[in-house]
C-alpha cells in the first residue's frame, strides 16, 4: 500500500504522584481493612501547575486521532501519504506548544511548587519525593513513530516456499481487514458530522461555531484519508463542498433562508450516506 503511512503517537509525562506506603498502611490499619484495600497516593504538585501540559498532550492526541484512521489495536493509525506533510506541519506546531508548556513548568512552576511543598504536604512531606529539575526533562517526551504499511512482498524469512506463501496471504488478508475498518471509520465520522450539522440547523436549535468548523475541516481532510480511493466518498465530499463550503456560522444564525437550505442539503447527504453505509453491515 504505497499511498499510506502508519503513525503511532507516544506521549510520556511525569505523573507528579507518589505512593505513601506509611499512610497507606495507617489508613488500612485504622479502617480494620486488608493491607491492599486502599492506596494513598500523594499529589506532589498542584493540579493547576501541570494543567497546560495536560491540555497540550490532549490536543496532540485529539489531532492525531482526528487526522488519521484506526489501523489495528496497538495504537497504530493510518494516514494518506498525500496528506502527510500537512499532518506533520500541524503536529509540529502542537508538539512545540507541548514542549513550551513543559519548559515553563520545569523552569518556573515546579521550583515554586517544590519550595512550598513542605507546607502543602504537611506530615506527608518527604524531600526525596521531589527530583531535581534536570531529571524532570527526561520524564516528558513526545514521539511519533512513522513507517510504511507492511506488505506481503516484504517477507524475507528463511522459510519453505509454501510457508512464505501462507504468511504472505495472512499479511494481505490482515491489511485488507484493517483497511476495511479504517474506511468504515471514515464513513461513520463523515456521517456523524453531517448528521449533527443537519440536526443543529433546525430552526429552534442552538449551535456552536465548532459545528460549522468541524464540517468544513472534515471536507478538507476526507480526500487525504480516502486511502482506498472510494469514488462514492469522493463524490459525497465534492457534493458537500458544492453545497456547504464557505458557509459561516454568523450567516447561518442571522439568515433563516440560508440555514434552512444548509439543513436540507446536509440532511439529504446524510440520508444518502445512510443507505450506502448499510452495505458495511
Amino acid at each position: 500500500m504505497d499511498n499510506a503511512l502508519v503513525v503511532n503517537l507516544n506521549i510520556s509525562m511525569w505523573s507528579g504522584h507518589k505512593l505513601d506506603k506509611a499512610k497507606t498502611s495507617e489508613v488500612n490499619h485504622n479502617a480494620n481493612a486488608d493491607s491492599d484495600a486502599s492506596r494513598v497516593n500523594k499529589h506532589l504538585v498542584s493540579k493547576t501547575s501541570m494543567a497546560d501540559i495536560v491540555k497540550c498532550s490532549g490536543a496532540l492526541r485529539q489531532y492525531v486521532y482526528r487526522a488519521t484512521l484506526p489501523w489495528g489495536d496497538n495504537g497504530d493509525r493510518l494516514i494518506g501519504a498525500s496528506g502527510y506533510m500537512v499532518f506533520v506541519e500541524e503536529f509540529a506546531k502542537l508538539k512545540q506548544q507541548f514542549d513550551e508548556s513543559v519548559r515553563h513548568f520545569i523552569d518556573v512552576l515546579y521550583p515554586a511548587e517544590r519550595a512550598r511543598a513542605q507546607f502543602r504536604m504537611g506530615d506527608m512531606f518527604v524531600p526525596s519525593d521531589y527530583p531535581e529539575p534536570d531529571y524532570l526533562h527526561h520524564k516528558f517526551a513526545v514521539a511519533l513513530d512513522v513507517h510504511g504499511v507492511p506488505a506481503a512482498t516484504d517477507l524475507r524469512a528463511q522459510l519453505r516456499e509454501e510457508d512464505i506463501q501462507y504468511l504472505r496471504a495472512e499479511i494481505e488478508n490482515n491489511n485488507t481487514a484493517k483497511l476495511r475498518t479504517a474506511m468504515q471509520t471514515l464513513w461513520q465520522r463523515l456521517f456523524d458530522t453531517v448528521s449533527h450539522f443537519a440536526d443543529r440547523m433546525q430552526e429552534d436549535e442552538k449551535f456552536k461555531d465548532a459545528t460549522v468548523r468541524n464540517l468544513h475541516r472534515l471536507m478538507d481532510e476526507v480526500p487525504a484519508l480516502n486511502i482506498s480511493g472510494d469514488p462514492a466518498l469522493d463524490e459525497l465530499c465534492e457534493e458537500l463542498k458544492a453545497k456547504l463550503a464557505g458557509l459561516e456560522a454568523a450567516t447561518l444564525r442571522t439568515s433563516p433562508v440560508a440555514r434552512e437550505q444548509a439543513r436540507k442539503a446536509a440532511a439529504s447527504i446524510a440520508s444518502k450516506m445512510s443507505g450506502m453505509m448499510a452495505a458495511f453491515n
